[in-house]
């Protein structure tokens, strides 16, 4: 969120009469702003970044020493180009979810 650290560092920079005369543009910025990093991390994930995410935690489940050790996700997602550690563990949850519902099948 460098963004936002941008945006705080603006802020006070100006006076508090400068900050409440610019808020309606500042505040558009910020709205602006999380919309886009909002539709960077909501959009779809392609057949190719799913089959590289399976692949790359088989990878990280091989090298595991102790099978209760969490995985790494930020070196997970290095394998999954465009995609952050956040956003491939939230998949991999999500995948794990739906799999485990089918697999019980209908209650």
């Amino acid at each position: 969120m460098e963004a936002d650290g941008a945006m705080s560092q603006e802020l006070e920079t100006l006076s508090e009469s400068e900050q409440m005369a610019d808020g309606g543009r500042v505040c558009s910025q910020q709205q602006q702003q999380r919309q886009q990093q909002h539709k960077k991390v909501s959009r779809k994930w392609s057949e190719e970044e799913v089959l590289a995410l399976r692949e790359a935690i088989a990878r990280a489940k091989e090298r595991e020493v102790d099978p209760g050790e969490p995985l790494n996700w930020a070196d997970i997602a290095k394998s999954v180009p465009g995609r952050t550690g956040k956003q491939c563990r939230e998949k991999y949850k999500v995948d794990a979810w739906w799999a485990q519902t089918w697999d019980s099948g209908p209650t």
